[in-house]
């Protein structure tokens, strides 16, 4: 790296074209930032350490500089690499904001979860930090409000779209739970990505996608945010496939069963819910959703045991934002403590209206 020559500023030295000024690395910052977004890493870099130390001391033991030198350089890597995530994250906060994405893309975003009477098996097995099959949907909206731990949600369109079969299971894993006001996007997913909570860890990642295998942020959020919106909505299920590789014109409701050469396909799984899943950070709660076109809950046979469980809930919670999804279409309701209810129809006074963050 060339040094500035501070005796003359003007001079031709100074202005090559190639000359650039590497910022100093805030190692503190980066410190708290790993520790936050990236407790993998710290963990990986600290087991390198010791794993050397230890070759070393058995391979050549007097040699005590060659050591500190080798260790230096695995944290001059690690500080390196996580400064520039650092930038990069913090440059892409509106980006990764909740509020700018739903506005832009029609959406908001739901962390779903299983009440009374429905499977929770999945929800146990890929939290490490709690028991969740034991938990109550209060104690977990509780833990959302006081701990604000990563959360793993879909979106869910707030108009209705041209969708030629499946429409109904277009949402979230569970059929009740919980629309978030603020937060962060980390990751994003165009389908169950098998994100873990592990033991004394509030932050989630992917197991299976490899960016995220040390660290819970992906880079380049605006393109993967709208790969995943942009395209979710304009597919249906090709029967001949058993994927949803079919492609609907949102403008005419045309349907075609090859995908447009300049669209990119929305495959999801093969299950049937066809959820997406994104990983946002320092949640705020907004109210409460229920998906009542989910067949969870329209089975004429479940129907009743699975909802008078979700009913019961509406009423621990009053005054808050209920956003009910029926026949593909978003109304919002607020279930007053009094017994009335109120239909929502102008979102901007909406906004303005309590949150269940804000609710005792």
């Amino acid at each position: 790296m060339e040094k500035i020559n501070l005796e003359n500023l003007n001079s031709e030295e100074n202005n090559k074209e190639d000359f650039q000024i590497e910022k100093p690395v805030d190692k503190l910052d980066v410190r708290k930032f790993t520790k936050e977004y990236s407790p993998w890493a710290r963990k990986d870099l600290a087991d390198q350490i010791k794993i050397a130390r230890l070759l070393d001391d058995l391979k050549n033991p007097e040699s005590e500089a060659e050591k500190k030198e080798k260790i230096q350089k695995m944290q001059d890597e690690f500080y390196k690499r996580f400064s520039k995530q650092k930038e990069e994250f913090e440059n892409s906060l509106d980006n990764r904001d909740i509020v700018n994405v739903a506005k832009k893309y029609g959406v908001f975003f739901v962390h779903s979860m299983p009440t009374q009477n429905i499977n929770r098996w999945n929800t146990g097995m890929n939290n490490e930090a709690v028991d969740a099959t034991q938990l109550t949907v209060e104690q977990i909206i509780e833990n959302i409000k006081n701990s604000k731990p990563d959360l793993s949600c879909s979106s869910v369109s707030f108009k209705k779209r041209y969708s030629p079969n499946d429409s109904k299971q277009i949402g979230t894993m569970y059929p009740f739970g919980v629309v978030l006001r603020s937060g962060k996007i980390l990751s994003t997913y165009r389908y169950d990505a098998g994100t873990l909570t592990e033991s004394g860890k509030e932050h989630k990642k992917s197991k299976y996608d490899p960016e995220t295998q040390d660290t819970s942020i992906q880079e380049n959020p605006e393109q993967k945010i709208d790969q995943v919106l942009k395209r979710k909505f304009d597919r249906y299920l090709n029967p001949e496939s058993g994927y949803y590789d079919g492609f609907v014109d949102q403008d005419t409701g045309a349907m075609n069963s090859d995908w447009p050469e300049e669209k990119e396909g929305y495959r999801g799984d093969m299950s049937g819910r066809d959820f997406d899943e994104f990983v946002i950070s320092k949640p705020e709660i907004d109210g409460l959703f229920i998906d009542l076109d989910s067949p969870t809950l329209s089975d004429s046979w479940s129907k009743g045991e699975r909802l008078d469980p979700i009913n019961d809930i509406v009423q621990k919670y009053p005054n808050v934002p209920v956003y009910i999804k029926q026949k593909d279409e978003i109304k919002i309701y607020i279930y007053k403590e009094d017994g009335s209810v109120q239909v929502i129809d102008d979102l901007d006074a909406f906004e303005g209206l309590k949150s269940l963050s804000e609710a005792d």
